[in-house]
């Protein structure tokens, strides 16, 4: 009786490519952040208020799964001015303000963009060097991944 066809080594192939998945944290985090550096000095230097300055940072979105890296430029939380850096960027509307002044109008404000410029001007630089820095990590994995499962 003739043997049957098939797939051999599936098993084995998947199973590499989790052992694989789970050891990318490291260099997605570096590359990620090597990369996003250019946007970070951009934004940085689009704006002349020194408590902006302070505030923005770089961070690893904690809510993205661990399959799904995500990093981005932002507020530090740490620091009081971060929960102010949307106003600037945006800018608001003239409304009645609430609180300790309440009943008194506010103008509003113009918005005064730095993270939007930064990331139009350097965005594209940023994927250049997410892949600069990735290419090399991934084929070391694959490497070291190849010689430790015999192949």
């Amino acid at each position: 009786m003739a043997k049957r066809a098939g797939v051999f080594g599936a098993k084995r192939v998947s199973s590499a490519f989790r052992q694989m998945s789970k050891l990318y944290g490291r260099p997605v985090d570096e590359a990620s952040r090597f990369a996003l550096q250019p946007i970070l000095k951009g934004a940085k230097a689009n704006t002349e208020h020194a408590s902006v300055k302070k505030a923005l940072t770089l961070k690893k979105d904690r809510k993205a799964p661990k399959t799904q890296p995500s990093h981005l430029v932002g507020g530090d939380p740490k620091n009081p001015d971060y929960r102010l850096l949307h106003l600037l960027e945006f800018g608001t509307e003239p409304h009645v303000n609430a609180g300790r002044f309440a009943g008194t109008q506010h103008p509003g404000t113009t918005a005064q963009p730095f993270l939007t410029p930064a990331y139009e001007a350097h965005g594209n630089e940023a994927i250049k060097r997410f892949g600069q820095k990735m290419g090399p990590a991934v084929e070391k994995q694959a490497a070291r991944l190849a010689k430790k499962g015999g192949a």
